[in-house]
């Protein structure tokens, strides 16, 4: 596995060997990057990556040009393991991990984020809809915020709240999904 795309490009990650890790392949990544960069939603991004695994989504973020990102892994060696390669790549500067459950996290964090990436275990993603509303109400999307979701590809569900969060983009990648979400407004 390693960076496609940016000032970190080729860099090879590091994933920790624990059971149930599934890092998103090259070509995911690859896909997901050039949605993000079609849609202008990468440069300068305040980046938050729940659900982080082994970092790759948001260290690609920072590789092609977000301005920061915080990383949320529950689990310690894990989390290690992103911090590892974000030293190798550079980017240990502008990311944050935190060693805590996403939940947790949404209540740790403050300010809205820019970006908002989301790869949870496709056997725990029954609670996204939860998560994403908890983003909302702790204040941590605003206009224009994109959420990616990645998903099993058999799981067809759509997180669109009229009004609030408007569904851009999903495609299928063999057993994967990735699905983008643009935030249209704040909850009053």
């Amino acid at each position: 596995m390693r960076i496609v795309g940016g000032k970190a490009k080729g860099m090879m990650i590091t994933v920790a060997p624990v059971a149930g890790l599934r890092p998103t392949t090259d070509r995911v990544r690859s896909a997901i990057f050039s949605m993000l960069a079609s849609r202008d939603a990468i440069d300068g991004a305040r980046t938050l990556d729940l659900f982080a695994g082994t970092g790759a989504l948001g260290i690609e973020a920072l590789s092609q040009g977000a301005a920061s990102a915080d990383f949320v892994e529950r689990n310690a060696r894990v989390s290690d393991v992103i911090r590892q390669n974000l030293a190798r790549a550079g980017l240990g500067a502008e990311a944050r991990v935190l060693n805590m459950t996403v939940s947790a996290a949404i209540e740790r964090v403050e300010d809205p984020y820019d970006l908002i990436l989301m790869d949870p275990p496709y056997a725990d993603s029954a609670g996204l809809g939860e998560v994403i509303d908890h983003l909302f109400d702790r204040g941590l999307v605003r206009a224009g915020t994109v959420i990616v979701v990645e998903h099993a590809s058999r799981d067809a569900r759509d997180f669109s709240q009229p009004g609030l969060l408007e569904q851009m983009q999903s495609k299928r990648y063999g057993d994967t999904a990735v699905s983008l979400y643009r935030v249209s407004a704040g909850r009053a």
